[in-house]
């Protein structure tokens, strides 16, 4: 019920950060499923992906390389910046690390030109519409001077 409320979410979203529990292997081919619709969504494609293989810390728990391959993370789009984090949330491991992976892909997509391009965009804006102001001053003092006479 609240996948269907998601999609609400979609359009702002910078990044997905996707959990998965290491340990739980019968629910894996639900949670596959559910990543690849998620990031195949329009609003969603092209969307950094972390995924957290939470529950590091049990035992049972699949590996990186079982996971990397049961979820299919090799199959997403050649545009899609994705990283598998291992991390165990009872023992705050692992949490950081994904975190900073996924600040980082921010950093590395800025267009560092965009700024510059905007303000020189705006600048012209502002030209124009302060000379077509002033045209309309002169004008309206033009038609002033000739009413006079």
């Amino acid at each position: 019920m609240i996948r269907a409320l998601r999609r609400q979410y979609y359009q702002k979203a910078k990044a997905i950060i996707f959990v998965v529990d290491s340990n739980d292997q019968d629910r894996l081919d639900e949670a596959c499923e559910e990543l690849h619709r998620m990031t195949n969504e329009y609003e969603l494609k092209h969307k950094s992906v972390l995924i957290f293989a939470n529950k590091q810390d049990l035992p049972t728990a699949m590996t990186l390389d079982e996971l990397r391959n049961k979820l299919a993370l090799v199959e997403f789009d050649e545009n899609t910046k994705w990283h598998l984090q291992a991390a165990s949330a009872v023992r705050n491991e692992g949490l950081k690390e994904g975190c900073k992976w996924l600040a980082n892909t921010f950093i590395t997509k800025t267009d560092f030109m965009e700024p510059i391009v905007e303000t020189f965009n705006d600048s012209t804006r502002m030209k124009n519409n302060l000379l077509s102001g002033l045209s309309l001053v002169n004008v309206k003092k033009l038609l002033n001077i000739f009413v006079q006479f």
